[in-house]
């Protein structure tokens, strides 16, 4: 149903993100103290080419991430509402929205 399709938005964003930020947890044990002397290309070209996959990862992580949310965890969270009738939906979407605006802008 519609729980299963508005968790994959935060389980890419939970699994990707993960993976995303210890592979650059390893890249700067492996790698910091050659790229703080003289740069990634004087730590080599694996290095260099780990940087750029790392680099390219985090793109694709970023782009899925919101193509996910906006293809899949938007419509799951209308879907909630579809229950409702007319004015406890504009009443319930209303205040919802600005709950969450305002604690989007605390975190």
């Amino acid at each position: 149903g519609w729980q299963g399709v508005a968790n994959a938005t935060p389980n890419i964003l939970l699994y990707g993100g993960s993976i995303f930020f210890l592979s650059c947890i390893a890249y700067q044990y492996l790698f910091g103290a050659a790229v703080a002397a003289g740069g990634a290309a004087a730590a080599g070209a694996v290095s260099l080419s780990l940087l750029k996959v790392l680099v390219g990862f985090g793109a694709l992580l970023y782009v899925f991430g919101k193509g996910a949310k906006f293809s899949l965890f938007k419509p799951a969270e209308e879907m909630v509402y579809i229950t409702l009738d007319e004015e406890a939906r504009t009443r319930g979407k209303a205040a919802i929205d600005v709950v969450g605006a305002q604690v989007g802008l605390i975190a």
